[in-house]
């Protein structure tokens, strides 16, 4: 399994082909020489994100974030959002068992308890701050991205729906006025492949095919991707056919689409669109049984389904299959399914499949200052999102027909959202009203024991949701401005119905092949639906929060912080009788307390996070298994009471030039205080106070005489390891005329966890370790741009864990699991180009004179290198000029020099003082960074004394926000 074979020997032509790739004469013609290239820096770069709907600096917001940039995910070598727990702490994201398009993800132990398709995520996932719905297609590659932000903690306020847990935001990158193209290619084992071509253009404008005032400028982005392997898992079932698509398991084969289109019609106006498409046809991870139970229905005893001895099946047995670790090849069937119990038939394959459209549309309009509301950007923004799946799953992991399962899901969302966003002198403030519509389908087909128990249902449901929001952060004039206090609200209103139909038959045909037509025995049709809010039932629907955070020194901060997060009832989509799919499960809460610090040391060369939190989570919703005649469900319950305490630290140090260390560790701890639950006995049996009155059915006549006992201290938090941590090395050598190489290892390790609250002995993930590396040699110039090669690895180990499973209990006997994969390797190669201007022709020759002497140099202003409001980080556009400084300073070696900050007029004077002194700083760091000796550079903070342009206009207040370097 370790071969490259016939596609990875036809991608590597295809990486040859990328790598000679000449553009066509119809660009402009390229900059010569290879591009800037990391020159081993002894400062960590500052991070911005947009944690609160403005661009701040990561370490200066009292919100427990992590941001992943894309590099850094490349460097990684992950490709969906699922490798994200490699690098933030207290993360869970795995591929759940519907197959790796679906994703299971929870924060600091929050985790849907049910992967289903009526039931929401726990923790929000956004691209571009637009939410995505369902798990169902959610484990999207990460591709053409500049960040990945990870919010820990309930975020109701600013993100709202379903962020009881937290928020995941993926950073597209967007459309530029440059015109540049990136190829790349993998090959790897496995068969592995993947391409992608990545071009930026613009279409209208400076750079574009044309200009015109009226229209503005017009840029496009489009990302093209295709990614695949052959399976992990080789299926050596004797009744697997290769032409039915299923002689393999754990396989991916994934196409992606992103075009973004960016349009200003004017410098305080911009509109984004976005179009995203993922198309994949792969088959789901093999499910493998791990303990059977001594005399359950897995070894072929059906007298414990109350039949007698005559009707046992010893061929059912389940024995020979038993495995408690990852095989590399099982013996799974091509699955049954009941076409609405009308037949038993075949499906035609294993399948993972599914399309996945995205729509996005943002407009942003830069109002500038009004009045007292300060600077004020207003936003609006729509979405739709378009999604159809198939999946098709042996759910016994034998040849045998025990139990195989069918879904088809259908999901249509589409939200609104308007933001206003504003900065005042001393205040910051964000509000809001967000519109969130679904509709939904799916269809559920399970046999069970060779057809004995067929059920199909089908369900249909309709979200509506309705939120105002607001959030506002306010610096008091005292204790030097360092103290700051923020507080915000979101109300939700949302409706919730589900409509369901369930058909289920006990058929004795069963047992006597070749299984001809089921009788349906019984069948019901429901509709249930709630709403919740303050003017609906249920509790409240509010998120407030609220945090204090004090900056003690420029690089030094702690905060405290309190929120709340609110998520609203479901109905059970996976119910198995008519009483339970009519019930609501009341809404969830959790009540957050936090606190942390943030911190920098050793001149940046040391960045320090650290928090550490309580919560009290409420009315929790987590699926239990059942089984019974109408075959397998689960019970959606309330849990009453969890608590969970933890902590996190995150740490990035560059000890030696070109070395850098990151590494981040957290500590969970969940237990359930409380959880009245209906009485079971050993056999998944309800335990009834009083007997059923002559000819009556439980679920009609004595469910309300079920005994209710507190089960807390018998079921166990899932996903909940003690100890999780991360680590990574990173060399970067000093750069060449050739290009830069760069060394990288990674490992994660995590604790124990169990993965079902209840029967959580067999189907739990022990703990486990995996190592991953990658050797790359970057911006090797060619005479058109520059190439990359890598060679990478993944799971060097080949560690053996489990990602997911279920127990199927004491009736049915089995317990199955899913692994992890095998060790992956392969080779990368990525072409670069960004064209350039064209070179001026040279200047015709003229007699020379003599040269007057050089004038004496007072001043040198930077006027290029301004600063965002409120700002002191270095933008994008100032490091070329600030390069071109330091070789002038380097020349004029014995001038030394004071580097001055400004800014403009808002704020108090002795708030600007201290942030023109922080811009100062900022400049001084990094011209000591590049080889400028720190005793020639002086910094001071000259506050709004000294302004080059009126304050009374925002293109004034911008030339205000600048850096000047003066002689001494």
């Amino acid at each position: 399994m370790t071969r490259i074979g016939r596609s990875a020997r036809l991608g590597l032509g295809l990486a040859v082909s990328i790598g000679l790739f000449v553009p066509s004469p119809t660009w402009a013609q390229a900059a010569k020489g290879k591009k800037a290239v990391p020159t081993g820096t002894l400062e960590i770069e500052e991070i911005t994100v947009t944690a609160q709907k403005r661009e701040e600096n990561i370490q200066e917001i009292p919100v427990s974030v992590s941001a992943v940039s894309g590099a850094m995910l490349e460097e990684r070598g992950a490709k969906a959002i699922s490798d994200l727990v490699e690098s933030v702490p207290n993360l869970f994201a795995k591929e759940a068992n519907q197959g790796s398009s679906s994703l299971q993800i929870g924060i600091r132990g929050a985790l849907v308890g049910d992967p289903s398709f009526s039931q929401n995520p726990t923790v929000g996932l956004h691209v571009d701050g637009f939410y995505i719905a369902k798990i169902e297609g959610a484990n999207m590659d990460l591709e053409d991205l500049d960040r990945v932000e990870v919010l820990r903690g309930p975020q109701g306020t600013l993100y709202g729906k379903n962020t009881i847990g937290g928020a995941v935001n993926l950073i597209t990158k967007k459309p530029t006025e440059e015109r540049s193209i990136t190829a790349a290619t993998e090959v790897g084992n496995f068969d592995s492949f993947k391409g992608r071509v990545t071009l930026n253009v613009p279409l209208i404008g400076k750079n574009g095919f044309f200009q015109s005032d009226a229209i503005g400028i017009i840029s496009l982005r489009e990302n093209v991707s295709y990614r695949s392997h052959e399976p992990y898992i080789d299926n050596q079932s004797p009744t697997n056919v290769k032409a039915s698509g299923g002689a393999g398991m754990a396989n991916t084969n994934r196409v992606s689409n992103m075009t973004s289109v960016r349009w200003q019609p004017r410098k305080d106006i911009t509109i984004d669109y976005a179009f995203e498409y993922h198309r994949y046809r792969q088959a789901p991870n093999a499910l493998q049984v791990s303990y059977l139970r001594p005399g359950s229905v897995g070894t072929g005893n059906l007298t414990a389904l109350g039949l007698p001895a005559f009707f046992n099946q010893p061929s059912w047995d389940l024995t020979p299959y038993v495995r408690p670790t990852r095989q590399d090849a099982v013996g799974s069937n091509v699955m049954w399914d009941t076409n609405g119990v009308d037949t038993i038939q075949k499906s035609d394959r294993f399948s993972d499949d599914g399309n996945n459209r995205m729509h996005f549309l943002t407009g942003a309009y830069d109002a500038g200052e009004v009045g007292p509301l300060g600077s004020v950007t207003l936003k609006a923004m729509g979405s739709y999102r378009s999604l159809t799946a198939t999946n098709n799953s042996d759910i016994d992991g034998s040849p045998l027909h025990m139990f195989d399962g069918r879904a088809r899901y259908n999901l249509d969302t589409w939200s609104g959202e308007l933001q206003w966003i504003g900065s005042a002198p001393r205040v910051h403030y964000v509000g809001g009203l967000y519109y969130y519509g679904e509709h939904t389908t799916n269809v559920d087909d399970q046999v069970l024991l060779f057809g004995l128990l067929p059920s199909y249902r089908f369900n249909r449901g309709k979200v509506e949701s309705f939120a105002p929001y607001g959030q506002v952060t306010w610096t008091p004039p005292i204790l030097n401005d360092k103290l700051s206090v923020t507080a915000g609200l979101r109300y939700t209103q949302e409706h919730v119905k589900m409509h369901a139909t369930y058909l289920s038959s006990f058929n004795m045909n069963a047992l006597t092949p070749p299984f001809p037509i089921v009788q349906t025995a019984s069948s019901w049709d429901v509709s249930t639906g709630k709403s919740y809010g303050i003017h609906g039932s249920g509790a409240p629907g509010l998120s407030p929060m609220g945090d204090i955070s004090y900056q003690w020194t420029d690089n030094v901060m702690t905060y405290f912080r309190v929120s709340r997060g609110f998520q609203s009832g479901v109905a059970n989509g996976r119910a198995g009788d008519p009483i339970s799919a009519s019930k609501m499960t009341n809404p969830e809460k959790l009540l957050a307390y936090e606190g942390g610090f943030k911190s920098q040391w050793f001149d940046n060369r040391l960045r320090l996070n650290a928090d550490g939190f309580f919560s009290d989570y409420t009315d929790r919703v987590l699926s239990i298994a059942r089984f019974g005649a109408g075959g397998s469900t689960n019970s959606l319950e309330n849990a009453g009471t969890q608590e969970v305490w933890g902590a996190e630290v995150e740490m990035v140090a560059i000890p030696l030039r070109g070395l850098e260390i990151t590494g981040n560790y957290a500590y969970l701890t969940s237990q359930f205080t409380e959880w009245n639950a209906p009485a079971f006995d050993a056999e998944n049996q309800p335990i009834w106070l009083d007997p059923c009155g002559p000819g009556g059915t439980p679920f009609v006549n004595c469910q309300t005489n079920q005994k209710i006992v507190n089960v807390a201290n018998d079921r166990k938090v899932p996903v909940a390891p003690h100890n999780t941590f991360s680590i990574g090395v990173t060399y970067t050598a000093p750069p060449t005329t050739h290009g830069v190489f760069s060394a990288h290892l990674d490992t994660y390790y995590s604790d124990t966890y169990v993965m079902h609250p209840e029967a959580p002995h067999y189907d739990r993930c022990g703990r486990y370790a995996v190592l991953n590396g990658r050797l790359q040699f970057v911006d090797i110039p060619l005479e058109k741009g520059s190439l990359d090669l890598a060679v990478f690895g993944r799971n060097l180990t080949d560690e053996k864990y489990r990602v997911w499973g279920f127990d199927l209990g004491g009736l049915l006997g089995w317990a199955v699991n899913s692994y992890s994969e095998p060790r992956t390797f392969g080779l990368g190669m990525t072409y670069h180009f960004t064209a350039g201007e064209a070179a001026p022709p040279p200047p015709a020759p003229v007699a020379q004179a003599a040269p007057p002497p050089p004038p004496a140099k007072k001043k040198i202003v930077l006027r290029s290198v301004h600063f965002d409001f409120d700002k002191a980080t270095l933008k994008a556009d100032a490091k070329p000029i600030l390069e071109e400084a330091v070789q002038v300073l380097k020349q004029e070696g014995s001038v030394d020099i004071v580097v001055e900050g400004h800014t403009d007029s808002v704020g108090t004077d002795q708030y600007n003082l201290g942030l023109s002194r922080r811009r100062a700083d900022t400049v001084r760091r990094y011209l000591i960074d590049h080889g400028v000796a720190a005793s020639r550079i002086t910094a001071e903070g000259m506050g709004e004394s000294k302004p080059v342009a009126s304050n009374d206009t925002a293109d004034g207040r911008a030339q205000n926000r600048r850096v000047e370097l003066h002689v001494k």
